[in-house]
């Protein structure tokens, strides 16, 4: 589909009742198998992402707005609003100052603050995403073949989505979205957003947290079923 002239990337029924938000470096590829087990579901490709056409964008807030106005121009009205990493802190962005407040969160393998490792941030400043970082979204047991599965848009979109993780930081706000329902997942494996980015989040907001063991940073491909599954529990009450 198109929007402002451009093209749109979307996965599942657009205007479900859960819209879900990628990574950064990713597209809504990331959680097709999550899709599928959740038919009111939908997810987007973000700017430079996927099917979307570009450019990307460089900070949380930005892509907070992005999506705010394309829901408010296709009248679609989500109660739940979710995401992985990036897509975790653009939803909580969202949640906390809008324009579009969702109801009801669901986070996944995110924080309330996404600082990243320097060596990366220089690396894909100069236009490489060195092989260890990226083997780093995985748990030890998952094949590289995932990596291949998440999406991959050009480096400079990618650098800009981690210049945009950098500069997130809203751990001193969590605890005004205490009254917003919201579940947290995360893998009892992952590098980027470990486990006690996910306790701290739960505990300042509190909300759900399942961990999910054997699962790295890149959860929806590890374990789509699992995730779903708790996402559908969480969503009926």
């Amino acid at each position: 589909m198109r929007w402002q002239g451009r093209r749109l990337g979307v996965l599942g029924e657009p205007g479900g009742g859960l819209l879900l938000l990628h990574g950064a470096g990713e597209s809504a590829q990331v959680f097709r198998g999550i899709l599928r087990q959740l038919p009111s579901a939908f997810a987007i490709d973000l700017p430079g992402h996927g099917g979307t056409d570009g450019p990307g964008l460089r900070q949380v807030e930005a892509y907070a707005q992005w999506v705010s106005e394309l829901l408010a121009a296709q009248g679609w009205r989500p109660a739940a609003v979710g995401g992985h990493s990036m897509g975790g802190a653009i939803s909580l962005s969202m949640a906390l100052d809008g324009p579009y407040r969702p109801s009801r969160l669901v986070l996944i393998s995110t924080g309330g603050r996404l600082r990243v490792h320097p060596e990366l941030l220089a690396a894909l400043g100069q236009g490489h995403f060195p092989d260890r970082f990226r083997r780093a979204y995985l748990s030890a047991h998952a094949p590289d073949q995932l990596l291949h599965e998440m999406g991959d848009p050009e480096v400079e979109v990618t650098y800009g989505d981690f210049l945009a993780c950098d500069g997130f930081d809203v751990l001193e706000r969590l605890g005004e979205l205490r009254s917003t329902p919201a579940l947290i997942l995360v893998g009892d494996e992952d590098q980027y957003t470990p486990e006690k980015y996910a306790q701290t989040m739960a505990r300042e907001m509190g909300a759900g947290l399942e961990v999910l063991p054997g699962s790295g940073h890149l959860l929806p491909l590890e374990a789509p079923l699992a995730a779903a599954q708790a996402i559908a529990r969480f969503l009926a009450g």
